[in-house]
């Protein structure tokens, strides 16, 4: 939704807004929570396959007979997931703010206009 975009006003407001101290944009930002977001779910899915392979169907994902390397793969996959979780609910939460701000992005003119109608006082 944001990447496509089409107000090239809005898309420069966010290039040129920069939070202080930082050296990047809030584009680039909004550009690296998307690839960051879709980078830890690739990795989770390719974990989660790798995982079929490794267990059984009849076979429990926790159990104390395995060795070491495989509990530890197993509790890599469940923290990857907690994570990608948590990455998806705050690239939600930053899509929400873009649709925000692009709203008022686009109430600004009808502002604008509607203070140039009203007569002076």
């Amino acid at each position: 939704m944001c990447l496509a975009i089409s107000d090239k006003q809005f898309v420069r407001k966010l290039v040129e807004k920069q939070v202080k101290g930082a050296s990047h944009n809030t584009y680039s930002d909004l550009i690296f929570i998307f690839t960051w977001t879709a980078a830890a779910h690739i990795l989770l899915i390719g974990f989660s396959l790798f995982t079929l392979f490794v267990f059984k169907p009849d076979e429990r994902l926790f159990s104390t007979n395995y060795h070491w390397a495989v509990t530890g793969l197993s509790g890599g996959v469940v923290s990857l997931l907690l994570y990608s979780l948590m990455q998806f609910l705050t690239t939600v939460l930053t899509l929400s703010t873009v649709a925000e701000t692009y709203i008022d992005h686009l109430r600004k003119p009808e502002t604008k206009a509607a203070e140039k109608k009203l007569p002076k006082k």
